[in-house]
């Protein structure tokens, strides 16, 4: 797939930022539901997956009232033996390569409707539609996407005739997994061999991800409308899961993260290749969760060292790029010169928590990651004002990182809040 090179901010939202918060961290050594000690052997997942549920690393206390309080199931069918997750137009990487074209997609957010593969599915179904044309500008995006014409009027009758091929990852996959040829208007069939490759009981979304795979190049241009359907097993079975953790039950914030990290960012001119790029370069992935009851997220970011392969595609401004439980990125003010310069070594930030960005409070590792990164600006005095946030300026930038999780509603405007997809925000 082509790379994305550069995006545009359209909106601006400051925030000015100040304050400190502690906490402190127990090792639990039994589970308790208020004075009543639980069961300990559901510290692994029932289903078979990897890793342990880290919340009962943290705390030996659950939820005390309700379905929650107790060991119980999750059962999304509601009573339907199949439930439709997908159904959307997907549109091709407008990027034109030379080995064919692709088009990947997830599992979209949809409030309250189920938006994951769940426990007791047999199979997913793949189903494409009609598919049409349309131009995009293959390297800017606008609020998070690729800047496109209009579909042109009625189907595409080339595409009808092609045999793509369908990719896949479950909720337990690291690299694609091949589903073999999706043609259009013929449902392909994939097969859960285990339970652990379905989603994790309070998912607030899915792990599951698909790609559609032309030989084509030209089919950069295309559109299609994607279906996907899970179906129930045979059996349905749906295992017993643990009370819920209860991440505040004796504190009211909790340490998540400290730790050094880097970042390197590039310029369409390559220049930062000739800097070496840090071993810890990339996004920071907590293990303890941001789950149930937090309503806030302090980030505090101390820069050791910046260093820039080219002085004209410098740096002007730190903001604090972000993920949530949802996978959906994110960021701070990108221009924010008042408070957030990179000539500035201290950074703090507050995020707000809604209830779907939360962890799913029986996860081994958090979905959340966090990174520092850094704006382009042109000079006040130059012709030409350009500025961008992705792909523009060559650096790397190494840092302290500190993060903080607290049940703690703060007062709205200290919360930094922008919204780098405008069609989901």
């Amino acid at each position: 797939m082509a790379a994305r090179t550069l995006a545009v901010a359209l909106l601006l939202v400051a925030g000015v930022l100040t304050g400190c918060i502690g906490g402190k961290d127990d090792t639990p050594t039994t589970l308790k539901k208020g004075n009543v000690q639980l069961n300990d052997t559901f510290t692994k997942p029932p289903d078979g997956r990897e890793g342990n549920i880290s919340a009962f690393s943290e705390t030996n206390q659950t939820e005390k009232t309700g379905i929650g309080a107790s060991v119980h199931t999750h059962d999304y069918w509601q009573g339907k033996n199949r439930l439709t997750i997908v159904d959307q137009d997907v549109a091709f990487d407008p990027s034109i390569g030379t080995d064919g074209a692709t088009a990947d997609f997830n599992v979209p957010q949809k409030g309250t409707a189920i938006n994951v593969v769940p426990e007791g599915a047999g199979t997913v179904e793949v189903l494409i539609s009609n598919p049409q044309r349309q131009a995009c500008e293959p390297f800017v995006t606008l609020g998070g996407h690729f800047v496109c014409s209009p579909p042109a009027p009625g189907g595409d009758p080339v595409a009808a005739q092609t045999t793509f091929k369908l990719r896949y990852k479950h909720a337990s996959a690291g690299s694609w997994i091949d589903a073999g040829d999706l043609v259009i208007g013929k449902a392909t069939i994939i097969k859960i061999t285990d339970a652990k490759q379905t989603d994790m009981p309070h998912s607030t979304s899915s792990l599951w991800s698909f790609e559609i795979v032309s030989p084509n190049n030209y089919d950069a241009s295309l559109i299609v409308h994607a279906k996907v359907d899970a179906v129930r097993s045979a059996d349905g079975s749906i295992p017993l899961w643990p009370a819920h953790p209860d991440f505040y039950a004796d504190k009211t914030t909790r340490d998540i993260f400290t730790g050094e990290a880097a970042t390197l960012g590039n310029s369409p001119t390559g220049a930062a290749e000739s800097l070496t790029k840090p071993d810890n370069e990339g996004p920071v992935h907590p293990k303890k969760l941001i789950s149930y009851g937090t309503r806030s997220v302090y980030v505090w970011a101390n820069v050791s060292s910046i260093t820039s392969a080219n002085p004209a595609l410098a740096p002007s401004t730190f903001y604090l790029w972000h993920t949530n439980a949802t996978g959906i990125s994110n960021i701070t003010n990108p221009f924010d010169a008042k408070n957030h310069t990179v000539d500035k070594k201290e950074h703090f930030w507050i995020l707000p928590v809604n209830d779907s960005d939360m962890d799913s409070p029986y996860q081994d590792l958090s979905r959340w990651g966090f990174q520092l990164k850094a704006t382009y600006k042109t000079p006040d005095a130059s012709p030409y004002q350009l500025s961008c946030y992705t792909g523009c300026a060559d650096y790397v930038v190494k840092y302290s990182l500190v993060i903080k999780a607290s049940n703690v509603v703060e007062p709205q405007e200290k919360y930094e809040v922008f919204c780098e997809d405008d069609t989901i925000c």
